[in-house]
């Protein structure tokens, strides 16, 4: 008996307490409560530190098309984000691409038949900032911290008027939230929207489908080469 409650003291001891770990929603609370920029910063470090960047090396190890759209997607991100350079950059999670005889086919807007990468972390680190990847679990916080959905407010609780100006003021401090084309939601995406990149099946010409800061829609064309890629607007 002696033993058991030993081991139970040991792993109790081992085991995080509340002041040890905070769950993500309550330090952004907290911090908003308390108008507390250390606990702003808390939460987006820990964001940063939950999901970081796939290493080079693990990039090198995935199957052909997928290690292309990572190369392009970085490299086009890197010559399209704004001027202005922010403390945190929210890139997205998830990436969907299609494999096509020519890129100069018409473009879709539908991403029926398309491959996609999910958890899509690539090597920013021309990046002067911290690179945050929107997650289903971290847009979950960040949205719920502003009472909405996945892309309006959620009924029965979402915020409105002072109160919604108030939080995203508090999250101004180090994001940059963007009102939703038709209102209503909001963006934390940091530079362009990246909806669809085709990629010819030679990997020699990449399409890249976006949507900037005004919810415009354009086409970046790419001439691949392997470890470099000329961009072609």
């Amino acid at each position: 008996m002696k033993t058991f409650f030993a081991m139970v003291f040991s792993l109790g001891q081992l085991l995080p307490t509340q002041s040890q770990s905070q769950n993500p929603s309550s330090l952004l609370e907290e911090g908003f409560a308390q108008e507390s920029d250390s606990l702003l910063d808390r939460f987006l470090l820990g964001w940063q530190n939950a999901l970081p960047p796939l290493a080079s090396q693990s990039i090198e190890r995935l199957p052909g098309d997928s290690r292309t759209v990572y190369e392009v997607y970085s490299a086009f991100l890197s010559t399209h984000l704004p001027d202005t350079v922010f403390q945190y950059y929210v890139l997205q999670n998830k990436l969907y691409f299609k494999i096509c005889d020519s890129v100069d086919e018409r473009p879709q807007f539908t991403i029926e038949h398309c491959d996609s990468i999910t958890d899509f972390s690539p090597t920013v680190s021309w990046l002067q900032g911290k690179a945050l990847f929107l997650s289903k679990e971290y847009y979950a916080e960040v949205y719920g911290f502003i009472g909405q959905g996945i892309s309006k407010p959620s009924a029965g609780h979402g915020f409105s008027g002072g109160e919604l100006k108030r939080r995203l003021e508090f999250l101004s401090r180090r994001l940059f939230p963007v009102e939703g084309h038709w209102g209503g939601y909001w963006s934390f995406i940091t530079g362009p929207f990246v909806h669809l990149i085709y990629l010819s099946r030679d990997h020699m010409h990449a399409a890249v489908m976006y949507a900037d800061f005004d919810y415009s829609w354009s086409i970046c064309k790419m001439a691949c080469t392997p470890h470099r890629l000329d961009h072609r607007v």
